[in-house]
């Protein structure tokens, strides 16, 4: 799994492997990219023996991953009562061709994070956040911070901005909207950002490093997970 950088899911094991000696589980921790954990597994699962029983599975991951018969369907050993603990997209994400093979940790959620210090009200548009952004950088403070290097954050932030223009990247009947007038829209203002409110670095960071950044107080806003 990634990093446990707050010590949380070694607890957990740790409390685990006292109660149940019998089974002790081992945690292993891989780099921080997403992208990097997935092809750890990728090549783990291609070599045939892994010596993973429980992959720590990213909601992306999962049709890959199932349709290469490398996760166990779990549909029949989740009753009707225990769905009702999950939210259903977090169950339909963990879904493939009708059968479940992923059940929920917990759930993520973009949010913009900002410096109470610096920012009176948190923006309520786009203009609103460049607007604070540009005011509040400095020579040792960028003013806003994303995750734009090329890998699946990219597609996360891009979506997030789209779906905040009023668009949407697909239709139900799955036809593609990315020449539309919204998208390209919120393709521009990212674009936008780079090198102004954003550091012309932004298009190799992750979100360890803006998270590092941010937490350092160099930059105004920060968009990253909760």
């Amino acid at each position: 799994m990634e990093p446990d950088g707050t010590g949380v899911w070694r607890d957990i094991i740790g409390a685990f492997n006292k109660t149940r000696p019998q089974t002790p589980v081992r945690l292993v921790e891989g780099p921080p990219s997403t992208d990097a954990r997935e092809n750890m597994y990728s090549t783990a699962f291609l070599g045939g023996r892994s010596g993973y029983d429980i992959v720590y599975c990213d909601v992306v991951w999962v049709p890959k991953f199932a349709a290469a018969g490398w996760l166990l369907d779990l549909t029949d050993r989740l009753s009707p009562a225990d769905r009702d603990d999950f939210l259903p997209a977090d169950l339909e994400g963990g879904t493939y061709n009708g059968r479940l093979y992923r059940i929920p940790a917990f759930t993520d959620a973009g949010l913009l994070y900002y410096r109470k210090d610096l920012v009176r009200r948190p923006p309520q548009t786009f203009e609103d956040l460049v607007r604070e952004a540009t005011e509040w950088k400095d020579a040792d403070r960028v003013g806003f911070l994303w995750q734009g290097k090329q890998y699946e954050g990219l597609v996360t932030n891009y979506l997030e901005v789209l779906w905040g223009f009023g668009g949407d990247w697909i239709t139900s009947d799955r036809r593609v909207l990315l020449d539309s007038a919204e998208a390209l829209d919120a393709l521009r203002f990212m674009k936008s950002t780079i090198g102004t409110i954003s550091p012309r670095g932004v298009a190799t960071y992750t979100e360890e490093e803006t998270r590092n950044l941010f937490q350092a107080g160099r930059s105004v806003f920060l968009r990253n997970w909760f």
